[in-house]
């Protein structure tokens, strides 16, 4: 199993990062793709992952971080460790964030430069799209960018399938195991577009409980479940995308 998107550098794992890094590694993760939402926190991702093999440093600008100068910053950052990141993660839009037209207009833009990063140094996307699914799908099939992760998709399955048609993966959190919604998204999506995702320490198994890369069994399960498979056979099939999408940076 590889958990494409995790927050370990989160408050939430200040007082045990460590026992949650050897509970994945217990687990039987091959990977964890560590997410970073600003400068800052870009900082504390690399120095995580530096200590830890398990760990794969990905930089990102979270959508409520709205401002442009922080982005660049973000951006310099991101072009000194081309070649030692395994993604730009998480960029994206955020309507439930931004609702009137002045700040998503600034959502766009921020998160445009970061398209056009991705594809001058070919480094995918994990994607963020609260409330602006179809949105942000748009505006990556408009900037003809190809290496996208939607992570945790919580619009309509028809959108999805517009970046299925472009060859966009999905990846799906436990949080699957409660949502209707996620289950419609895994059974309108091929299975060969699926990827997996805690989102740690959100989106687990219940709203209550915190959520760890550990836990990445149970969306596998619950995808087995829903499309009628093997549970082998979702973790053969969900690792094999990883590794397409990721490429080196898996290993």
């Amino acid at each position: 199993m590889i958990d494409v998107h995790a927050h370990l550098t989160s408050a939430d794992f200040s007082d045990d990062v460590e026992e949650v890094i050897r509970r994945a590694s217990d687990a039987g993760l091959k990977a964890v793709f560590v997410a970073g939402e600003n400068y800052d926190d870009n900082m504390k991702v690399l120095d995580l992952c530096e200590l830890h093999p398990l760990l794969r440093p990905c930089l990102g600008h979270y959508p409520s971080v709205q401002n442009m100068a922080a982005a660049l910053a973000t951006i310099e950052l991101i072009r000194s460790h081309w070649g030692k990141i395994a993604a730009i993660s998480e960029v994206g839009l955020d309507f439930r964030i931004a609702e009137d037209s002045s700040t998503r207009k600034i959502q766009a833009e921020i998160f445009t430069l970061f398209i056009d990063l991705s594809r001058e140094l070919s480094i995918p996307l994990v994607v963020h799209s609260r409330s602006a699914g179809h949105h942000a799908i748009e505006l990556l099939v408009s900037k003809g960018v190809q290496k996208v992760c939607m992570h945790a998709f919580d619009g309509k399955a028809g959108y999805a399938q517009i970046g299925v048609q472009h060859g966009y993966y999905y990846s799906i959190p436990p949080s699957v195991v409660r949502s209707p919604q996620k289950k419609k998204l895994v059974l309108s999506l091929p299975v060969d577009r699926i990827l997996l995702e805690t989102d740690s320490p959100v989106l687990g198994r219940s709203a209550e409980e915190r959520n760890e890369p550990a836990f990445l069994i149970h969306a596998a399960e619950e995808i087995a479940r829903l499309k009628g498979m093997k549970l082998s056979s979702v973790l053969q099939i969900t690792e094999e995308n990883t590794r397409r999408l990721f490429g080196d940076a898996v290993c």
